[in-house]
């Protein structure tokens, strides 16, 4: 299902895959090597040191809440992951290692079943600094690390690659990374952003089915991705930030499933909501069908 707002933006039309390229490359700049110094990859301090954590995403400007609550869903499941698809080049840029779905003819015809083909995007301190700034010095959506006071880039380096990786083309003129954030930005699938992180297959549950219930508890048991999607409003929403759905949810966004437990015979369901503040009420699943309305399901391996 697409969500067609996810932050404080209008929706735009999201744009498939633009580029034919295998790699979008950026080149080492004297900005990027300063970034090194006031930048980290990864928090070095808390119980997640060294790794990539749900925590550390915090959704700025753009409408990607599809992309960042897939994202938060890898990292939750499988920190590894999401380490594996980031190589630190050591002069200031990052090399994202994502899937775009194969459109030859047998995959455009159901023959063998979807496959996906490795695409390797680098960016540059540049590229990761042209999507907002939320606070002097720091790209939009990063947090900082309370150890050193550097700024926690994992988030941002992904962001900024899907957006290159999305940015317009017109003839052989490429429009820029700015371009891409622009594409992305306008709201999307969850299940696509999985299937462009894992390189996996992933589906959309509608809520309101008879085996929405059974399917969640199970598929979160097993270590799936998870995300839950809201509708745009309820009709007394006024904006994004200003008015809240039933459980203080946010219309038209996308949710990272956390947990799904049992409480005096009922089942519940966690959500984190990746602007990184404004979580919502657990839920009773129960009651899943009449807030949300659909829910992405993918895997990592």
């Amino acid at each position: 299902m697409r969500v067609d707002l996810g932050a404080t933006l209008g929706a735009q039309s999201l744009q498939p895959l633009q580029s034919s390229d295998a790699e979008h490359t950026a080149q080492p700049t004297a900005s990027s090597q300063a970034a090194a110094t006031t930048t980290e990859l990864y928090n070095t301090s808390g119980p997640n040191a060294g790794n990539p954590s749900l925590s550390d995403i915090h959704q700025g400007a753009y409408g990607d809440c599809y992309f960042l609550s897939s994202l938060g869903a890898v990292a939750q499941n499988d920190p590894n992951a999401v380490k594996n698809m980031i190589q630190d080049n050591g002069n200031g840029t990052y090399t994202v290692s994502f899937y775009q779905k194969d459109n030859g003819v047998q995959n455009l015809w159901g023959l063998t079943g979807d496959s996906y083909a490795p695409v390797k995007v680098t960016v540059s301190a540049q590229d990761i600094a042209k999507n907002g700034v939320s606070e002097p010095g720091a790209a939009d959506g990063t947090v900082t690390d309370p150890a050193n006071g550097k700024q926690v880039i994992w988030p941002a380096v992904m962001e900024a690659a899907y957006a290159k990786m999305n940015d317009s083309h017109f003839l052989w003129m490429d429009r820029g990374i700015q371009s891409g954030y622009q594409n992305i930005g306008g709201g999307g699938y969850p299940e696509n952003a999985m299937q462009t992180l894992t390189g996996q297959d992933a589906q959309s549950i509608n809520p309101g089915s008879s085996s929405a219930a059974k399917l969640l508890q199970q598929d979160f048991k097993a270590g799936k991705l998870i995300t839950v999607s809201t509708p745009e409003s309820d009709g007394n929403q006024q904006g994004a930030e200003s008015g809240k759905n039933p459980y203080g949810l946010v219309g038209g966004h996308a949710y990272t499933v956390t947990n799904v437990y049992m409480h005096n015979g009922a089942e519940y369901v966690t959500l984190n909501n990746p602007w990184g503040f404004d979580q919502p009420n657990d839920i009773p699943v129960s009651q899943l069908s009449k807030v949300a309305n659909d829910i992405a399901v993918g895997t990592v391996h």
